[in-house]
């Protein structure tokens, strides 16, 4: 951990700096992969996403937001961003674009922000004016910002928090626990649940608590830890999700509307204090997870691979690993997993995106941009 920190400050000294041309090619179980690193010095990257002219926008966690080329040989800073809590696992964290940006340029990122009783998740909308954010306005945040568990921590860390527009075009938002373990199952808060809500931050129509007494209407699963990724298949509208368990215990989630993901009543991991959890096959109350890892992967987002850049990968689920420094692929069978493979980047995978032409861009903890497509 000393090491990622030492190599974010060095990142830091050396600014952002476009070097297309650095190219590696690596072998996986379907072909040779070329790996260009596009960008390098980016400041503690966590979200990316695809404009659809081809350009590129990453948010920094301490604060910063940059526009890359669709070359990715040019990056610019972009103003106007919120301020935001830099503490821990907290700053800036995820965005996404509108499904109509071509006719209304809105973007979305989530935020620690802060606010009576610490530091919650914040959605920001926003249009994008060159490289200026305008016409900015927070449409949802998570209240109250933190409770009290049952190990007395108000910690900095596990915020989530993915942003994923599904086919209607409404928006799930997945928010962590906040270490605090009990409010994922208290219906009264949305720490440590996935919500639905519309591009204005109000429920989504539908919404399976809407009309239940004692729970947030826009509350569309709960039971979660620390889900950091979301993604459609786009071929049926599927969503799916992935945590972080505690010590092993990573999960691969289908989400359906209502469900329950158990956290912290079961849990196919450990305690880091040595707490033995109970399985989720010893409650069925609760939904299993399509797959778990133990020992953990440290899962961060996930994409479904669509294009024609790999053709080979079509139809697969991507996973960037944090705890192994690669992209699990994996083949999907309706919501069953048939094969595994880890494709070795060499460094904490942080974020994960696929274009339209099926190029696959990650970000990593080094600071890095890196794009993947065949020789």
């Amino acid at each position: 951990m000393f090491a990622y920190y030492q190599r974010l400050l060095f990142a830091g000294l050396l600014g952002l700096a476009p070097v297309a041309g650095f190219a590696e090619t690596i072998a996986t179980a379907t072909g040779p992969i070329r790996v260009d690193t596009l960008v390098t010095g980016l400041n503690a990257p966590w979200g990316l996403a695809v404009l659809p002219d081809g350009r590129m926008l990453v948010t920094e966690k301490a604060g910063g937001i940059r526009l890359v080329n669709a070359a990715g040989n040019s990056v610019a800073a972009v103003t106007g961003g919120p301020a935001t809590v830099q503490d821990g696992q907290g700053g800036y964290l995820d965005i996404a674009i509108d499904p109509q940006f071509i006719t209304n340029g809105r973007i979305y990122m989530t935020f620690a922000e802060a606010g009576a009783g610490g530091a919650g998740v914040a959605v920001l909308r926003a249009r994008l004016s060159g490289t200026v954010l305008v016409d900015k306005q927070i449409i949802w945040r998570v209240t109250p910002k933190t409770g009290s568990g049952p190990q007395g921590v108000e910690g900095a860390n596990h915020y989530g928090s993915r942003l994923l527009f599904n086919k209607a075009g409404q928006l799930l938002v997945s928010l962590g626990d906040r270490f605090l373990f009990t409010p994922s199952q208290d219906p009264g808060t949305a720490i440590g649940k996935i919500v639905r809500i519309t591009t204005d931050g109000a429920p989504a129509p539908g919404n399976p608590f809407a009309t239940r007494a004692g729970y947030l209407p826009e509350i569309y699963t709960l039971g979660h830890r620390n889900p950091q990724g979301l993604a459609m298949n786009p071929n049926n509208g599927a969503i799916w999700s992935v945590e972080h368990g505690p010590s092993g215990g990573d999960e691969l989630n289908v989400i359906f509307a209502g469900a329950n993901y158990g956290w912290p009543d079961v849990s196919w991991g450990n305690g880091y204090d040595g707490t033995d959890y109970p399985d989720h096959n010893t409650k069925p109350r609760f939904r299993l997870p399509t797959r778990w890892w133990t020992p953990r992967i440290a899962p961060s987002n996930l994409a479904f691979y669509r294009g024609t850049a790999i053709p080979a990968w079509r139809g697969n689920l991507l996973i960037g690993s944090m705890g192994e420094n690669a992209i699990i692929r994996l083949s999907v069978s309706g919501i069953n997993i048939t094969n595994e493979e880890r494709i070795p980047i060499g460094e904490r995978v942080r974020d994960i995106e696929v274009d339209p032409q099926g190029r696959v861009f990650i970000l990593t903890d080094d600071g890095n941009l890196k794009r993947l497509t065949r020789p």
